[in-house]
């Protein structure tokens, strides 16, 4: 029992609630998008500071209007990418940025 207490508080940490046993529904989603300073004409930065673990700033090209349209899981991911060992600088994305793979 207090492993599963020490468990949840740990999950809780991540904005992950459970409920029931094959449910899991985020809560307190980190908005990406908002953490994002504009550094540049066409260039927002994303501070190493946004997610905890980020290893190096993310850099996004991107112009106001294609930020506006850009979805949070391709921000999500460009963080992710900071996070891999070996990254040197910044995670980059391009303006043809898009969530998932094709």
């Amino acid at each position: 029992m207090a492993l599963e207490k020490w468990l949840w508080k740990k999950i809780s940490l991540f904005g992950i609630l459970s409920k029931g046993r094959n449910k899991i529904k985020e809560v307190n989603k980190i908005r990406l998008k908002e953490k994002l300073k504009k550094i540049g004409p066409c260039l927002w930065e994303l501070p190493k500071e946004a997610k905890l673990g980020m290893k190096v700033p993310a850099w996004l090209f991107l112009s106001e209007t294609l930020l506006k349209e850009v979805e949070e899981g391709a921000v999500e991911q460009v963080a992710n990418v900071a996070f891999l060992p070996g990254i040197y600088k910044h995670s980059v994305a391009l303006p043809d940025m898009h969530f998932g793979y094709s």
